[in-house]
């Protein structure tokens, strides 16, 4: 994800909050750009209903005025709340911001910041993400099984083979989430619903079993 806005300090202030932000939106990464005009086109458009009736004939004099606007315009009227045009004041009222995502970016934006978000899902984020539905399985099931918040557990679990290479990849994560001392994963069998509680999930079935182990 790439917070966007053309003030360095914003962006540093938004900087502190980046594990935050990781942590909440599920993101890999938060990068920080000043060049928001490379992902948002900004605009203006004149509020017709309360300028028709003000300016009358003049309208579409200003209402060229107004849709060519640069940049600094836009920004000093937001700044401000008012912008002078070829004699005639207008207010933030009379002129409407837009803030459009370009062709090929994922923006979004308020009249605040923006944001730019790759939706691109690589293996390696589909298998994190795998993990992590994993680990909420089992944080249930010590739950539901009764277990002391500080209780260190032993996990048996069965899974298919994509899922059991996952999780063998992430599994100091998911050891240190469920608070795991002992982890074996073998594949699926057909008796796996013997050895745990089974789980179905988009990338196979899986079997998870829970034990405290003694201090």
């Amino acid at each position: 994800m790439t917070v966007l806005h053309r003030d360095p300090a914003v962006l540093a202030d938004v900087a502190r909050l980046s594990d935050y932000i990781r942590t909440e939106l599920n993101v890999k990464t938060v990068l920080f750009s000043e060049h928001e005009a490379d992902y948002i086109d900004f605009y203006a458009k004149p509020n017709f209903a309360g300028l028709g009736r003000r300016l009358g004939p003049k309208m579409k004099h200003y209402s060229a005025l107004i849709q060519s606007l640069t940049e600094a315009q836009l920004m000093d009227l937001q700044t401000r709340g008012q912008l002078t045009l070829d004699g005639e004041v207008f207010s933030d009222e009379d002129i409407v911001l837009y803030r459009q995502a370009k062709t090929g970016t994922h923006a979004v934006s308020n009249r605040f910041i923006s944001l730019d978000v790759d939706p691109e899902l690589t293996d390696a984020l589909i298998g994190e993400g795998a993990v992590r539905e994993v680990i909420s399985r089992i944080q249930k099931l010590r739950k539901d099984s009764g277990f002391a918040v500080s209780d260190r557990i032993r996990i048996d679990l069965q899974a298919s083979d994509m899922l059991a290479d996952w999780v063998t990849r992430h599994q100091a994560y998911l050891m240190a989430e469920t608070l795991a001392v002992v982890l074996e994963v073998q594949a699926f069998t057909d008796s796996a619903s013997g050895k745990g509680q089974v789980f179905s999930t988009e990338h196979g079935e899986i079997a998870i079993s829970v034990a405290v182990v003694p201090a």
